[in-house]
């Protein structure tokens, strides 16, 4: 019986543990609704894409784990919300065609907050969103504009 419950354990870790799939821009979830959600990421296994470090005088430290997302907007506006924060928290928003953007070329915003709310973007322009949350799992929630089904 324990060695069932051992196999058991054993086959579910690696998926319990596994690192989320959109942990590099090359990765990045493409966001297809407005609002859409993205339940319970696991940013106590997501790595670090490196290459973001602080950048133009901001305080957000892009060398820890996270998440990222991308969207073609529709319109000018987005509000982006971390769920359920804990630990050091940053959003940070690029501008950028292709996944080899670096961030003091693309950075538009930095929010070392738990949210962050823009209001200039670009109709048809593509962007990337990088979202950190070091203290656990959380959801991660996109709004406030008309995002395209990709």
């Amino acid at each position: 019986m324990r060695t069932l419950l051992l196999l058991a354990a054993l086959a579910v870790a690696p998926s319990a543990f596994a690192q989320p799939s959109n942990d590099t821009p090359a990765t990045a979830t493409v966001v297809t609704t407005d609002p859409f959600t993205d339940t319970n990421v696991s940013f106590t296994t997501a790595t670090d894409a490196g290459g973001y470090p602080n950048s133009n005088g901001t305080n957000c430290d892009g060398s820890l784990p996270e998440v990222f997302y991308t969207f073609v907007a529709q319109g000018t506006n987005l509000t982006i919300t971390i769920g359920s924060p804990s630990g050091t928290s940053y959003i940070q928003v690029f501008e950028s065609e292709d996944t080899s953007f670096t961030q003091g070329e693309a950075l538009l915003v930095c929010s070392t907050r738990t949210s962050a709310t823009l209001n200039t973007l670009t109709a048809g322009r593509r962007y990337y969103v990088l979202v950190l949350n070091t203290g656990g799992d959380s959801d991660v929630t996109f709004g406030n504009t008309t995002l395209p089904v990709e």
